[in-house]
């Protein structure tokens, strides 16, 4: 899968409306199903929305760090899972990138190169990182939020992408054993992956760019989007699951 990146859709980016007044978002006790997987509520680190927001742009500075090593040939240890609070951060933002321009593949793809990269190391396909994207975002209903906000010009776009590609990502460890399932050696398979041509390559970087031009347009992406940061005990709600359309 190859990612969608566009230099002008980073750009004008930093020119784009804000959006407000959905409802705080809620949390979940009870285990909820999302894309045919099952999950235990954690609820985000406490911390400052602005040490999350640097913490979410240094993630992926830190991941561009990671591929160009491998890309190189280098051997490097797992890459570590963001903290819950960043994850949350994450949800926001590419809620805020979606409704401006009706789907942000970035984010998703800046995420899944993570979990591809833990995957080929251990030898085993698995997305952890990716799984707990989609658990924060069915937690704090952005689903609903996306569903609500969408501009009218982009209902088509968002149906789109929802109904045909996100299905990779919601359920992305079948995605992720189609990633790494080439059979040459781990150090072939990186080099080819994270070379200074391909595309890959530029994914946790563009990811990273994007972020920080969320950063210098919006002072909190959580209220752009009509979320909450930080806020005391949401309402609890059962049920809920993002649906899958094949």
């Amino acid at each position: 899968m190859r990612p969608i990146v566009r230099t002008a859709f980073i750009l004008s980016l930093l020119l784009a409306p804000s959006y407000a007044g959905a409802q705080p978002a809620g949390k979940e006790d009870d285990r909820a199903l999302i894309g045919g997987i099952h999950y235990e509520d954690s609820s985000p680190a406490r911390n400052t929305y602005a040490e999350t927001q640097d913490a979410a742009i240094d993630y992926f500075h830190k991941l561009a760090e990671v591929t160009s090593q491998l890309g190189q040939g280098a051997t490097t240890g797992a890459v570590p899972a963001p903290r819950d609070n960043v994850i949350a951060y994450l949800n926001a933002a590419y809620l805020y990138c979606a409704l401006n321009y009706g789907e942000c593949p970035l984010v998703l793809n800046g995420i899944l190169e993570a979990d591809i990269i833990n995957s080929r190391l251990a030898h085993q396909a698995q997305c952890p990182i990716m799984t707990s994207f989609w658990k924060a975002w069915v937690r704090s209903d952005m689903e609903a939020r996306q569903k609500y906000q969408v501009k009218t010009g982009f209902l088509k776009v968002t149906a789109d992408f929802n109904q045909q590609k996100r299905p990779a990502y919601i359920k992305c460890q079948e995605t992720v054993q189609n990633e790494i399932a080439p059979k040459e050696s781990d150090a072939i398979f990186f080099k080819s992956r994270y070379s200074a041509d391909s595309s890959h390559a530029l994914t946790a970087a563009k990811t990273a760019k994007l972020l920080e031009g969320i950063k210098v347009k919006v002072p909190n992406v959580f209220a752009a989007v009509g979320s909450g940061f930080g806020s005391a005990e949401p309402a609890k709600e059962e049920g809920r699951s993002i649906k899958v359309k094949r």
